[in-house]
């Protein structure tokens, strides 16, 4: 066997034009603790999805109240990010077909009341906390 082969592979594998999914749902998660100077974070966790290859729980964490966390929303794909299934337990279920409309519905799952309510009533709890008794 000739161990002098030659790399076949092409010199741009690494070339992408979409950022993973993933990767736009940590920006989001690192903004929220930017936002509330760390009293709720979020992280992406991954979790097995079932019939698709990748899955990601995006959850609310507020770290003085014990590490609370709350799930907001799932979200699964497959190898190639789109579409992409979007869900929760206040979200319906639908089809994401790409990065433009997946922000969109990114923005407009944050702006949403249930979760603006959420979000507060963890910062409320979170800084009774930092109020001496």
């Amino acid at each position: 066997m000739n161990s002098n082969l030659q790399d076949l592979w092409p010199d741009d594998l690494a070339v992408t034009k979409q950022l993973p999914p993933v990767v736009l749902l940590r920006r989001q998660a690192s903004a929220l603790g930017t936002k509330t100077n760390g009293l709720v974070e979020a992280e992406v966790r991954q979790f097995a999805s079932g019939n698709a290859p990748f899955g990601w729980k995006f959850v609310l964490v507020a770290p003085v109240l014990d590490n609370y966390r709350i799930e907001l929303f799932c979200v699964r794909h497959g190898l190639e990010f789109y579409p992409l299934e979007i869900f929760g337990n206040d979200i319906e279920k639908c089809e994401i077909p790409n990065e433009e409309k997946f922000l969109v519905k990114l923005a407009e799952i944050f702006a949403s009341e249930k979760t603006l309510k959420i979000v507060r009533a963890l910062l409320a709890q979170s800084q009774a906390f930092e109020i001496p008794a």
